[in-house]
């Protein structure tokens, strides 16, 4: 994904911080106060956070703390139409992400 190395989940199991907030001043919060247990293994953004601010700075703000991997939870973003997957994942790479919660439809 744009040639940049992806953020791999280190443990064999680790708990997944949903962050699932709308506010930017929420998301530090978790984030400071989660970052430094080993347990943590990775933190989830949703469309609210990335709807409100945009997607590269959610994903900037979460790494000014942390450089754990970053989820994002778009679940229709691989739509029916088959070109729009790859701007969808392009957009997702561009932004730092370093994996994505999708359910594709089949035609």
């Amino acid at each position: 994904m744009g040639g940049r190395p992806i953020r791999g989940i280190i443990q064999e199991r680790s708990v997944v911080i949903a962050c699932d907030v709308s506010s930017i001043e929420r998301l530090v919060e978790i984030v400071i106060n989660s970052c430094d247990f080993d347990l943590v293994g990775s933190y989830k953004i949703g469309f609210s956070l990335a709807l409100r601010f945009g997607l590269p700075k959610v994903v900037s703000t979460i790494r000014n703390y942390s450089e754990k991997p970053i989820i994002y939870d778009h679940q229709k973003g691989a739509t029916d139409v088959p070109h729009t997957g790859s701007i969808f994942s392009e957009a997702l790479a561009e932004s730092g992400v370093d994996y994505a919660i999708i359910f594709p439809f089949s035609g």
